[in-house]
């Protein structure tokens, strides 16, 4: 996998991670040199993070000035790097005292796109009303399905980012988010509800997120798929770029 592209794609995720955090009625973004920092206003580490840019150097450095800073705000944190690309990082880390928590394969897709199956009716969010639609589609509790429509409705307005729904007989099963950033574009909040899955839906969704892209000038794809999801953004073309991983202090 080319540099440029493993880069490109990360960019968009850092991009994209900024957005969604910063609409949080606690939010707070910090930029230290090549390292951004992110809290998300909640006492839950996987949305407090720490990322390094591509090319960056000094980890350690920037490292501890992340740690004075979340510290500041006794929040926990969590720290982002690709594998085999963001070592400095990912070493500074484990020297810190934080063990590898998680990790998400990071997927690339280049090529001609497919047409979008007429599986179920995709419409792009354009409204509040669509919003809490987009939202309410993955079941959850009435206080995260709050933030998820606040995030929902600050995404759909944002530049260069889409938002789309699937019905099926006028009932919203899916979504799906697509963010452009240069010639790069990140495939976000891909979901069927559980009773609708192994339809082919979720394929459909990120294909449609992946036109809507497209014709906003992406020439490159990236998502950070699931273990389960892996197998069938693989099928669709997508090719291993990296492993994301998060790395956390033990409690």
């Amino acid at each position: 996998m080319p540099g440029t592209t493993a880069d490109a794609i990360h960019e968009n995720y850092i991009a994209a991670l900024a957005l969604v955090a910063a609409v949080g009625p606690h939010s707070e973004l910090a930029r230290y040199g090549d390292l951004l920092l992110i809290d998300a206003g909640m006492d839950e580490p996987s949305l407090n993070t720490a990322v390094l840019v591509p090319g960056a150097a000094n980890a350690a450095f920037y490292l501890a000035m992340a740690e004075r800073w979340f510290a500041a705000r006794r929040q926990p944190i969590r720290v982002i790097a690709r594998e085999g690309l963001d070592q400095e990082l990912a070493q500074a880390a484990l020297e810190a005292g934080y063990q590898e928590w998680f990790r998400e394969p990071g997927l690339v897709f280049e090529g001609e796109l497919l047409p979008v199956p007429a599986l179920l009716d995709v419409h792009r969010v354009d409204s509040a009303e669509g919003a809490a639609e987009y939202a309410r589609i993955e079941p959850g509790r009435p206080e995260d399905t709050a933030v998820a429509e606040t995030i929902a409705r600050a995404a759909a307005g944002a530049s260069g980012c889409d938002l789309f729904v699937g019905r099926l007989d006028g009932v919203a099963v899916a979504r799906a988010m697509v963010f452009v950033t240069g010639e790069a574009a990140g495939i976000y909040n891909v979901y069927v509800r559980p009773e609708h899955r192994r339809l082919g839906l979720g394929r459909a969704m990120t294909l449609a997120a992946m036109a809507a892209g497209r014709s906003r000038g992406a020439r490159i794809f990236g998502l950070q798929a699931t273990p389960e999801g892996a197998a069938l953004y693989r099928a669709m073309g997508f090719e291993h770029a990296y492993e994301l991983v998060s790395y956390c202090r033990p409690v």
